[in-house]
This record gives C-alpha cells, sequence and structure tokens, in this order.
C-alpha cells in the first residue's frame, strides 16, 4: 500500500512538472509561429500588389485557366511594377520578381538555393533529379554530371548536330510545294533524337521512325497537367492531389514516360554489357580524347562508388529527356517563327554563313570552331530567348532573410520567390522597344551597357542551367543548316499564341512554308 502511495506521489509530482513545461514548450511554438506569420504578412504589406480576400487571397485576381497565368503576370507586372505579390490563399505569399538587382540579391548568394514549393509537384515524374534535388544531394550530383558537359566533350557532340541536322532538312525536302505546314513538331523529333544520341549514347530514330511521339505528346500534356495543379491552391496537398482525376491522369502519363527511359537506359546498359570499353576515354579517330557521356558517367559511378542507385539514375535520365529536348525545342521554334517574318535577318544570317564557308554546297558541315565564328546568329537566339524565355518563371523557397533593395523590403523565411524572365527580358528600360524582334539587342555596345542580371534564359549564380552551351551549340546549328537550305515565309493567316506550360510554347505551333534556296 506504501509502495502504491508513494507512486501515485510521484506521478502527481512528475505531471506538476511536466504538464507547465508542455505548455510552456506549446507556447514558445505558437509564439515562434505566430512572429513568423507577422513577418510575412509585413514583407506582404511592404510589397505592391493586388488586395488579397479573406481566406482566397488574390486567387480570383490571378484566375484559375493554367493557359491565362501568363497573361495574369503581365497584367500585374503593368500594375505593380517590376516587383509584386500575389497570397496563394490565406498564408501562402509569393514575391515575383523582374527586377534585376533584387534578382541578384537572389541568385548571385550561396544561400537560399532550395526550390519554390511547387516543384514537388515534378517529383512523380522526374524524383529528386538536378532539377528539383536540394542540399547535399543536389551538391553531389552536380559534381558527378557537370564533367559531361565540358568543351571536348561538346566538340564531340556536334557530329551528332551535324548528322541529326542532315536528317531534318531531308525531311524538309519531302514538304517542299505542300504549302504552310506547322514545323514545331519535325524540331521536337530532331531535339528529342539529339539528346538521346548525345547525353544518353542511344539512337531513338525518332525523326526517321517516329519512334518518340507518344513520349512527346505525353511531355506536354504532363506540363499542361502540372500548370493547372501550380493554379489551383486546393490541389497542392498531396492528400487532396491523390483523390483527383488529375492524379488518375498522371498514372497513365507516367507509365510512358517512365517507361521510355527506362528503355533508354536498357538499352545503354546492354550495349556497356557488350562492350565494357565504352567505360573507357580513348582517342577518337581525329585524335581527341572521347569522354564518357551523361548516362555512362551516371552509370559507371554505380561501379566507382558514388553509389547511385537506379532509381538515381532513372530520375536524371528523366530529368535530361526533358529538359535537354523541350527548353530547346522550344527556343529552335520560336526562333524561326521570328525568323520567318524577317526577310532580311535571315539575309544577315545567310552572309555570316557564306565568309565562314568557301563550301558552296546543299550540305555544311559543321564543327565547334564554325559554331564559334557565327556571331551574328548568336545574337538573333539571344533575342529569341530575351523575347520568349524556355522557361518564363522559375522559383526558390526563402530559408534565409533576403533584402530586395528595389522596394526595401526583408522578404522572410517562409515566403516563395519567383523569378520572371519572361517580364524582365520586355522592360523597356533595358531593351528600346522591347516588344519588337531586333538582335542589335545583343551587340557588344549594348551588353556592355546592360545590367548583367537583365538577361536570365538560363537562370544565373550556383543553380544556373548546367547545359546552356550545350543548348546555345545545337540552336546554332540546327538555325545554320534550316537558313543555309530554306527562306522562311510565315503563313499570313497564322496568329501567334503563347502559353506558359513549365516551358513557353506556342499553342497552335509555328506555321510557315520553306522555299528551297540554290547555292552555286
Amino acid at each position: 500500500m506504501a509502495v502504491t502511495v508513494t507512486l501515485a506521489t510521484s506521478l502527481t509530482c512528475a505531471s506538476a512538472v511536466l504538464l507547465p513545461l508542455l505548455v510552456l514548450l506549446a507556447a514558445l511554438v505558437w509564439a515562434r509561429g505566430a512572429e513568423a506569420r507577422r513577418r510575412v504578412r509585413r514583407c506582404g504589406e511592404q510589397i505592391p500588389g493586388p488586395r488579397p480576400l479573406p481566406l482566397i487571397g488574390n486567387i480570383l485576381d490571378v484566375g484559375l485557366d493554367s493557359k491565362k497565368l501568363h497573361e495574369s503576370a503581365i497584367r500585374f507586372f503593368d500594375q505593380y511594377g517590376n516587383t509584386f505579390r500575389v497570397w496563394a490563399g490565406p498564408f501562402r505569399l509569393l514575391v515575383n520578381l523582374a527586377e534585376p538587382s533584387d534578382i541578384e540579391a537572389l541568385l548571385s548568394k550561396s544561400k537560399n538555393l532550395n526550390k519554390s514549393f511547387n516543384y514537388e509537384f515534378l517529383h512523380p515524374w522526374l524524383g529528386l533529379g538536378l532539377l528539383t534535388a536540394t542540399g547535399e544531394r543536389w551538391k553531389k550530383h552536380r559534381k558527378i554530371i557537370t564533367p559531361t558537359f565540358h568543351f571536348t566533350i561538346l566538340e564531340q557532340f556536334v557530329d551528332v548536330f551535324n548528322k541529326q541536322g542532315n536528317i531534318l532538312i531531308s525531311i524538309l525536302r519531302r514538304k517542299e510545294g505542300e504549302g504552310p505546314f506547322d514545323i514545331v513538331p519535325l524540331i521536337d523529333l530532331y531535339t528529342q533524337d539529339v539528346i538521346c544520341e548525345t547525353a544518353m549514347g542511344v539512337e531513338l530514330n525518332s525523326q526517321t521512325e517516329g519512334y518518340a511521339s507518344s513520349y512527346l505528346q505525353c511531355v506536354k500534356n504532363m506540363c499542361e497537367l502540372l500548370m493547372k495543379r501550380s493554379s489551383r491552391p486546393w490541389l497542392f496537398p498531396n492528400f487532396v492531389y491523390r483523390l483527383s482525376s488529375l492524379r488518375r491522369q498522371e498514372q497513365k502519363y507516367l507509365e510512358i514516360l517512365h517507361g521510355m527511359t527506362n528503355e533508354v537506359i536498357r538499352r545503354r546498359r546492354k550495349q556497356l554489357q557488350e562492350d565494357p570499353t565504352l567505360f573507357e576515354e580513348t582517342i577518337d579517330e581525329l585524335g581527341r580524347k572521347r569522354k564518357l557521356a551523361f548516362l555512362d558517367l551516371l552509370l559507371y559511378s554505380t561501379l566507382n562508388g558514388d553509389m547511385l542507385s537506379d532509381e538515381d539514375i532513372r530520375e536524371e535520365v528523366d530529368t535530361f529527356m526533358f529538359e535537354g529536348h523541350d527548353t530547346t525545342a522550344s527556343g529552335i521554334s520560336f526562333a524561326l517563327y521570328e525568323l520567318s517574318q524577317r526577310p532580311d535577318i535571315q539575309e544577315k544570317i545567310l552572309e555570316e554563313l557564306k565568309e565562314v564557308f568557301d563550301d558552296q554546297s546543299e550540305q555544311i558541315s559543321l564543327n565547334l570552331e564554325v559554331l564559334n565564328k557565327l556571331k551574328y546568329l548568336e545574337q538573333v537566339i539571344k533575342e529569341t530567348l530575351r523575347m520568349y524565355p524556355s522557361v518564363p518563371i522559375f522559383g526558390r523557397e526563402i530559408t534565409e532573410d533576403l533584402y530586395l533593395p528595389s522596394v526595401s523590403a526583408d522578404v522572410p523565411p517562409g515566403v516563395t520567390v519567383t523569378v520572371l524572365p519572361g517580364l524582365l527580358h520586355r522592360c523597356e528600360k533595358f531593351y528600346p522597344d522591347p516588344h519588337t524582334f531586333n538582335p542589335e539587342n545583343f551587340s557588344p555596345e549594348a551588353v556592355s551597357s546592360r545590367h548583367p542580371y537583365a538577361f536570365i534564359p538560363f537562370s544565373a549564380g550556383s543553380r544556373n542551367c548546367i547545359g546552356q552551351k550545350f543548348a546555345m551549340l545545337e540552336m546554332k546549328a540546327v538555325l545554320s543548316k534550316i537558313i543555309w537550305n530554306y527562306s522562311l515565309q510565315i503563313d499570313p493567316t497564322f496568329e501567334m499564341k503563347v502559353v506558359s506550360e513549365i516551358t513557353l510554347k506556342s499553342q497552335y505551333g509555328v506555321r510557315l512554308s520553306a522555299i528551297r534556296r540554290t547555292h552555286n
């Protein structure tokens, strides 16, 4: 009996001590959360933007049609300036940047590197590949992958650009005399073949066999689905999204998308098993040192102690299959749209090509030295990416205080900051007559007088696009071949409708005619 009393007394004393401590701890947690929410609210009051409604924030101002998000951003930009905010519901604050000084404050530092919350929507598709990974995982994968984009490897890639570009030209030959046609599907297949052969070491022959058409349609459908989810805050929580019809559609698309990348990995594994020397750095017939391609490095890393799992490899391949073709295809397609309306710019490109090539044959053979000489064509591509940045928006989740000089505001942890290259690149104070296509915006004189963060089609800082040199060379190569062989004319009945589907797209393709040039 005495033992029972003693035990009860001890429990009572313990409760008397622990209960106040637990209450105090809960109060501290609540107070800390309340202070964080106050800081976020204060930040939202300092930065201009539309007036939020209770509970729903600015959802009605932004709209629920994902295809009109781009239009909403332009409207806010015109009304509130280069830096503005919107509320996605009552608690999530989004600060949007199109001012170089603010963008520099975000991207030039080695902090706030985590991607914004909506990148999590990509996880079922891309997992934790280089685009979506954070922290030590991102650093490890970036370190492994960076050597695949060394200039000596890029030089070897030009051989693939030549081969696949010649196939594209042969396909365009069949279009002669047909009248206007949509060139975008042909560019999609070209870029798919290029990324598979260069980065994966696998020839898909998509252009000749149409092998990747179902994959490309799924990429398009998946991007549309992700944009729909991003514009509907009630679908942000995973437990709600899993009950939606969008989730069921997503699962169907993922079967095809993952099936395609698994097939690419399977093919390359088989080749490497049959010929282990493919893992070795060798000297090719031109005396150049052949290094391991992207997928080879990933597969080799599993043998070399870096311990990338099969899932890690598939996620990186998924990421590169998407980013390596979709963004480049967007840039090429918009360049062809602008060029088809400007015969004078086509002629300037042609004159530059004639200066570089003594041989006037129909098939020009490119190399890295030649591509680096095409300075005017590079201006044309940069002007295309100014007006139509392939990635028109990207975001970061703030984990450490960020000061925005243009609005004299501190952005606290818990706020999502998005960068808007599509708006930044059309600021009149950086680009005179910003809605007119003018490659002179990228003359050496114009570039030297402009803020370095006023042009960021490949992002900037430590999380910039790892494949930007690859993309520029690929765009130069294919545009050179097309302009050398064809004079382009836009279909006079065609109307461009730009939509944002993760990457910027023309909703109705690009309809043009291609008239063959003759070279004496």
